[in-house]
């Protein structure tokens, strides 16, 4: 049976998961809808007993102050599990809003429970999940605090990239992004003019290409240097982590950034 982005971003994980292992996690994905853009999916505040996985599409993590000023607090691609935070409290801090068309699967918590009580290995390959999930959310923390714009923007791009890859989803250095400048902006603390001025100087500069929803990316130390980027909150296997280091620089004509490829795929919205 064909793995699911899902069951996909498990294969890193370090955990030795078997055909039953895998199945059991997949069934979590058994109750798929289709959800459309801007759906809401669940509130800030709202009491549920549910989790779920996003099998299609892309989904907003945020959160919202009275005033109504907003935090992107993370863009989930295909595969991810939401509504975790829910586990034990039954309450989201956090509300989820579809970016583009897709299919969820909700579940119980109670089921997962069952689940994961009668198999130890895909327990161990969830709490891996929980615990990249929250180095995730450490390292945001740490570039809104201290990475300038062109750091924050260059990180986030190698760290999406690298997360779509562990799924089998694209490459780590040529990706679809559906967000539009002001969402880009409320994800990484920065204004629209911000988050142009800064795209503009990673194309003038060499490290990206772009073309509508489509970002192509020079993997180069340069990169990694510039973003500060360290590959171990990910907490990747050795497949997608390279050891942990850098991948060799890319061997394009006149040191710029791999071409956007030719696709027959309408760009969705532009960055």
């Amino acid at each position: 049976m064909a793995q699911s982005a899902f069951t996909k971003g498990f294969m890193i994980s370090g955990v030795d998961l078997t055909e039953s292992d895998l199945d059991a996690l997949s069934s979590l994905e058994a109750n798929a809808i289709p959800v459309g853009k801007g759906q809401s999916i669940l509130d800030e505040g709202a009491k549920t007993d549910l989790c779920g996985v996003l099998i299609e599409g892309w989904m907003l993590r945020q959160r919202t102050l009275p005033d109504g000023r907003r935090q992107i607090v993370d863009v989930l691609p295909a595969g991810s599990l939401f509504a975790m935070n829910a586990l034990g409290v039954r309450l989201s801090d956090e509300s989820l809003v579809m970016l583009t068309p897709g299919r969820i699967s909700w579940f119980s918590q109670d089921e997962l429970r069952r689940l994961l009580g009668s198999n130890p290995r895909a327990l161990a390959a969830m709490l891996w999940a929980e615990a990249r999930e929250a180095a995730i959310m450490s390292e945001r923390i740490l570039t809104l605090g201290q990475r300038s714009a062109i750091e924050r923007m260059a990180h986030y791009f190698i760290e999406i990239g690298r997360r779509l890859r562990a799924r089998g989803l694209d490459d780590a250095d040529h990706f679809r992004l559906p967000l539009t400048q002001e969402l880009l902006g409320d994800l990484l603390g920065m204004t629209s003019v911000h988050v142009n001025r800064t795209l503009k100087r990673l194309e003038k500069e060499g490290h990206i290409a772009r073309r509508g929803d489509e970002i192509a990316l020079k993997l180069s130390p340069k990169l990694y240097r510039l973003a500060g980027f360290q590959p171990h909150y990910l907490h990747e296997g050795d497949a997608v982590r390279q050891g942990g280091k850098p991948p060799k620089p890319e061997t394009t004509m006149g040191g710029s950034p791999p071409g956007i490829r030719e696709t027959s795929r309408r760009a969705r919205t532009a960055i």
